[in-house]
């Protein structure tokens, strides 16, 4: 009777133990822990939209886009929606027919802020994305009849919503730079007004 006494407790405690293991594996996950998977999955959709871009596939941006969408662009004025957004990348691949874009990544972060920064900087979850672009142009004769690879740093910021789409983008580039490597040049006020003067057309 005694053994069978002492069988019953140590199953019992067997038991319990593992009960307790298995609650143990069930703990909620720490608010840091949360925030640490939230950040690599906007990490991941952002990459998705970028890669999206460099190859023209409106589609899978527009998937990863809310359809209240908001893009800054370099201008202080430059504000476009979703629709103008995929619009543009269409027309973009259409009209400069480009060779292929490439984009090198130098580091991406991802932050959370509660301030609000002003025309496209509000609180919510950022991707910063640091790096340099590469855009291969065709040869026509709007660029000298020869082909261009302009190179140039591109950097956006992104807002990801908790439903994980992108509702807010902000980039930064220097869009003269790459006119200049096309072969553009630009003219001074004073150097606008010989011109006009010699009643000649400048682009």
């Amino acid at each position: 009777m005694k053994h069978l006494l002492i069988i019953a407790v140590m199953a019992g405690f067997i038991s319990c133990t593992q009960v307790t293991g298995n609650d143990a594996s069930k703990e909620p996950l720490s608010n840091q822990s949360i925030l640490d998977q939230n950040q690599e999955r906007n990490k991941t959709i952002v990459n998705n939209y970028m890669n999206a871009y460099l190859k023209g596939d409106s589609k899978s941006m527009a998937a990863l886009m809310t359809d209240d969408y908001k893009g800054y662009g370099l201008g202080v004025n430059d504000l476009s929606n979703k629709a103008k957004t995929l619009e543009s990348v269409d027309k973009h691949w259409e009209n400069y027919k480009y060779g292929g874009k490439r984009f090198q990544a130098i580091e991406t972060i991802a932050i959370t802020t509660n301030k609000d920064g002003g025309r496209g900087r509000p609180a919510g979850d950022w991707i910063l994305v640091w790096g340099d672009m590469e855009t291969d142009y065709p040869s026509t004769p709007e660029y000298g009849n020869k082909a261009v690879t302009a190179k140039f740093t591109h950097h956006a910021a992104y807002r990801v919503n908790k439903e994980g789409k992108i509702d807010i983008s902000c980039t930064y580039f220097n869009h003269e730079d790459i006119m200049k490597q096309l072969g553009y040049k630009y003219l001074s006020v004073v150097d606008q007004k010989k011109v006009a003067d010699k009643k000649l057309d400048y682009k």
